[in-house]
Formats: structure tokens, C-alpha cells, sequence
């Protein structure tokens, strides 16, 4: 049930960031530093559309401040 739900929730969505987990298996924890490592890949792959959208969205969405 838990699956269909987010499986909906996936078409409201702008952008949907899936790391390469082929070869995991739920079961692995002790591969966590591995497969956080592939979602930190996906999400850096993500950015360039993830910035496109930003100013789609203006104020409501600001970037935060550096330095």
C-alpha cells in the first residue's frame, strides 16, 4: 500500500531524483555509505533541472545566502 501512495505522489512532483541502486538489495545495510554514496550522485545529476525550476517558482522558493 505504502508503495502505490508514493508511486502517486511521484506525478506531482517537478523533479524525481532515482540513484542507481541495481546490485542493492534492502537487506544491505552495511553497504549504507555505498548506496547513500548513489543517491548523492543522482542528486548532484539532478541539479542543473532542479535550479532550471527555481525561478519558475520565485519568491515562494528562494535560494538561501552564501557567505
Amino acid at each position: 500500500m505504502e508503495y502505490e501512495v508514493a508511486q502517486s505522489r511521484l506525478d506531482l512532483a517537478h523533479v524525481v531524483v532515482h540513484p542507481e541502486l541495481k546490485g542493492f538489495s534492502w537487506t544491505e545495510l552495511h553497504r549504507a555509505k555505498e548506496i547513500i554514496s548513489a543517491g548523492e550522485r543522482a542528486a548532484e545529476e539532478a541539479l542543473p533541472r532542479i535550479k532550471a525550476l527555481i525561478p519558475a517558482f520565485g519568491p515562494a522558493c528562494p535560494l538561501p545566502r552564501r557567505g
